[in-house]
């Protein structure tokens, strides 16, 4: 008579990889959604929810693409005289 562990440890470790498949496929699916209902209710509304950034080229950090970016930092000289 066979035990019911031999049995469940078969079926355990075939079902592995088809598990984690399906855990990846539904995140990647609820993530895709949510993205999908975020920009159609961005599109219809006045107030971004997904706010799109640029690199500011002086100070490498990310900021609003609609902010002008600061002016070129001044570098002063001076002279001995």
């Amino acid at each position: 008579m066979q035990g019911v562990g031999s049995r469940q440890t078969k079926t355990d470790c075939t079902s592995a990889p088809s598990y984690f498949l399906n855990k990846l496929i539904n995140f990647l699916g609820i993530g895709f959604s949510l993205y999908i209902i975020a920009a159609l209710s961005q599109r219809f509304s006045e107030d971004p929810i997904i706010k799109h950034t640029v690199k500011c080229k002086y100070c490498r950090k990310r900021i609003s693409e609609k902010v002008s970016p600061p002016p070129p930092p001044v570098v002063l000289s001076f002279s001995a005289g």
